[in-house]
C-alpha cells in the first residue's frame, strides 16, 4: 500500500513539472530578437559534392 502511495507522489510531481513547461511561456513570456545582420544560406556542398545547376529561391522579407 505504500509503494501505490509513493508512486501516486511520484507521477503528480512530475505532472505538475510537465504542466508547469507547457503553460510558463504563458505567464513568463521570453523577450525574443531577431538579428540585423545578413546570414548567407547558400549551400556549396552536399555530401561532399559541389551543387551545380541549381535552381535560384528568390525570398522576400515580410514586415508585420
Amino acid at each position: 500500500m505504500k509503494l501505490d502511495l509513493y508512486m501516486r507522489l511520484v507521477l503528480t510531481i512530475i505532472t505538475l513539472c510537465l504542466l508547469w513547461n507547457v503553460f510558463r511561456p504563458l505567464f513568463i513570456p521570453r523577450k525574443v530578437e531577431a538579428y540585423g545582420d545578413i546570414l548567407s544560406v547558400n549551400i556549396e556542398r552536399i555530401g561532399g559534392h559541389y551543387v551545380y545547376d541549381a535552381i535560384p529561391v528568390n525570398i522576400k522579407k515580410i514586415n508585420r
